[in-house]
Order: structure tokens, then C-alpha cells, then sequence
């Protein structure tokens, strides 16, 4: 996505292209507001129940104590983020949201048929 969350006086705003768009703060939709979640690298894919028993008690615990937690990179350990405010969009900003929202939706397809060994 080209629009970025920047924080200004603590505070997540949203711009687009340089463009401040209206939003309001919410809980960070990846750590839960605890500004932290477990590395990617360790269970970016799920563990499941039988991976838990085979990796063992100890990892388990130090998983549930975490051990294996990394600063939140959706919110950078901020616990908050920022969500646009739809009915206060201009006709512009909504266009150029879409258009965003829409070469992002694009590239995310693309890369799950590369992912598949799909060549362009």
C-alpha cells in the first residue's frame, strides 16, 4: 500500500500520497494493543496442537511467557493505529484510496501466484 500511518504528537494519522486523510485511532489490529507479538519467524504459519507437543513442555512455556515476542510492526510497540474515517473522505481522497486499495488487492494476488510458481 502506498499510504503510510505516521504519528503526530503520539497521536497514528494516515497519509496518502503526502495527504493527511481523516481517521481516528483504534486498538492495533495485529498485537491486540500489547504493542508486541510472537516473531513471524517462530509461528508465522500457526502451530498446531501436535508441532506444540513435538517442540515440547519448555517451549511451550517459554512461547506462552514471551520468550519469543518482537516489538509489534504494525504499531512499533505504540499499541495503537489508525483506520480512515469514510464519510469524511472527499470525493478525491476516496478515489485515491480506492485506486490504492485496488493496486494493493493486485499486488497481493500476484504474489500468491508467485508464490504458486505461477511465472508472468
Amino acid at each position: 500500500m502506498s499510504y503510510e500511518i505516521r504519528f503526530i504528537g503520539g497521536k497514528p494519522c494516515i497519509f496518502l500520497d503526502d495527504e493527511e486523510l481523516p481517521s481516528r485511532v483504534v486498538v492495533c489490529g495485529m498485537c491486540g494493543g500489547k504493542g508486541c507479538h510472537v516473531n513471524p519467524s517462530i509461528d508465522g504459519h500457526g502451530i498446531t496442537p501436535e508441532e506444540m507437543d513435538e517442540l515440547g513442555p519448555e517451549f511451550f512455556e517459554d512461547y506462552m511467557g514471551g520468550m519469543f515476542d518482537v516489538q509489534c510492526q504494525r504499531c512499533h510497540g505504540k499499541r495503537v493505529d489508525a483506520e480512515v474515517v469514510d464519510e469524511r473522505l472527499t470525493k478525491a481522497q476516496r478515489e485515491a484510496v480506492e485506486e490504492d486499495w485496488e493496486a494493493d488487492a493486485a499486488e497481493r494476488s500476484e504474489q500468491r501466484l508467485r508464490d504458486l510458481g505461477v511465472q508472468f
